[in-house]
């Protein structure tokens, strides 16, 4: 079973571990990688703050991770969507090895129940290299 939770400092070197995996993964195929960036990206689960969670299967083994904040910062975004009650997803990254299992899709579902629970409008999510590529998930409940 796997359930997301708060990230802490104990589980960089886990984190560090997915990303370099997945660096392994883009590059075999050609794309480019946060490899240069996977230690900094990592220790984000140090932030005290709270903005990196932890995708987890059996409660033992981290196989994913993403930030979530309620600050969308304002590139890509127009005036109308930064007003609107969101939080922005963005630095997910998942193993390559789970990816029958789509920790990816999870982990934004996961963020799109939180967003409904905590009466957030919208789930904003950016992410790959394409600076352009970003989601927006309304909260059909919140917009009755």
């Amino acid at each position: 079973m796997f359930a997301m939770r708060l990230a802490t400092n104990a589980d960089v070197p886990a984190v560090a571990a997915i990303i370099r995996s997945r660096c392994v993964w883009l590059e075999e195929r050609g794309l480019p990688s946060w490899r240069d960036s996977a230690d900094d990206v990592a220790a984000q689960a140090e932030n005290t703050d709270g903005t990196m969670w932890v995708l987890e299967e059996d409660g033992d083994r981290i196989v994913g991770c993403t930030m979530v904040q309620e600050e969308t910062p304002p590139w890509g975004w127009t005036p109308t969507e930064l007003a609107e009650s969101a939080y922005y997803l963005y630095t997910s990254v998942t193993d390559p090895k789970f990816q029958e299992f789509k920790p990816e899709t999870l982990m934004a579902w996961w963020a799109v129940d939180r967003a409904a629970s905590t009466n957030k409008r919208w789930l904003l999510y950016s992410g790959g290299y394409d600076v352009g590529f970003r989601c927006r998930y309304r909260n059909a409940a919140a917009a009755r």
